[in-house]
């Protein structure tokens, strides 16, 4: 019986030998995984704070993969079932992703401003318009400016005026409200953008405002007066229903007149009038309004 069983028991301690080696290789491969895949991931910490150093692409593969590796290396499953393939994947992953790491591309330079030079304001010229008085404010043109925003300065306070139409140099300042204005321009580009320094400024004076001195409504109309000045040539009357309305031009009298009556005013109808004085050196602004007076019926 013993030279029976002596091959049987020499096959089985060759088995058992076979399987221990293979455990035994499989342990040291296992080993060897996790020993290159913490080499790996000590690497890949130093790169994660430098993150501005890659392009933002390039780093999010690389992020990814680092944190593959991070869950693969402490997975339980993968140490006990002695997975050195799963730990090689992720090796394999995050050192492609390394090597995969890029510059960030080149920002584009910031764009240089030209500015053009400072417009200054080649003249103001006020005139008493239909309704009411205005100033118009011409430019001195410059090379590369597309049209020209305008500001006026008075009682301490700047407020735009308006843009000049496209290759024009004039704008209409209606909003005339001090004697004493100045103005000036800022060159801009076709998309409304300053592109100069502020101009010079020209100032303007407008001659002193006269007073109404008395409306009453007669038979022919309604009769306004008002107090002469010296320097006066002429006078403007300007009409409105409302105190603080539009008002409009109805008439002129002369620099010897200090009443003017309204023969088209309606019948029954309500008015304030202005009066604007005209010298040889420009216009007033309006006087104060009038009280308020209806036409006779």
């Amino acid at each position: 019986q013993g030279t029976t069983l002596f091959p049987y028991t020499t096959l089985f301690r060759s088995i058992k030998n076979a399987i221990e080696s293979l455990v035994t290789l499989k342990s040291l491969a296992l080993a060897e995984a996790n020993d290159k895949l913490d080499q790996k991931l000590a690497e890949a910490q130093k790169l994660l704070p430098n993150q501005s150093s890659y392009s933002a692409e390039s780093y999010a593969e690389f992020k990814k993969a680092y944190d593959n590796a991070v869950t693969v290396r402490n997975s339980e499953k993968v140490q006990q079932e002695e997975d050195a393939a799963a730990l090689n994947a992720a090796l394999t992953r995050l050192s492609t992703a390394i090597a995969g790491l890029k510059a960030p591309a080149p920002k584009p330079p910031a764009p240089v401003e030209t500015k053009v030079a400072a417009p200054s304001v080649q003249k103001i010229t006020v005139s008493a318009a239909k309704n009411g008085i205005s100033a118009s404010v011409t430019v001195h043109a410059v090379q590369g400016a597309a049209k020209y925003a305008v500001y006026r300065v008075a009682d301490g306070k700047t407020e735009p005026v308006g843009v000049t139409e496209a290759g024009k140099t004039s704008v209409t300042d209606k909003n005339l409200a001090s004697r004493n204005v100045s103005y000036y321009a800022v060159a801009l580009d076709a998309n409304g953008k300053e592109i100069s320094d502020k101009g010079g400024v020209k100032a303007l004076s407008l001659e002193k405002a006269t007073k109404i001195k008395k409306v009453s409504s007669k038979s022919s109309g309604i009769q306004i007066t008002w107090h002469k000045v010296k320097k006066a040539t002429g006078y403007i009357v300007y009409r409105s229903n409302k105190k603080n309305g539009t008002y409009s031009k109805v008439g002129t009298a002369g620099k010897s007149k200090s009443g003017y009556t309204d023969k088209k005013a309606v019948k029954g109808k309500t008015y304030y009038y202005k009066v604007v004085v005209k010298t040889k050196n420009g216009f007033s602004l309006m006087s104060g309004a009038s009280k308020k007076i209806k036409r006779k019926k």
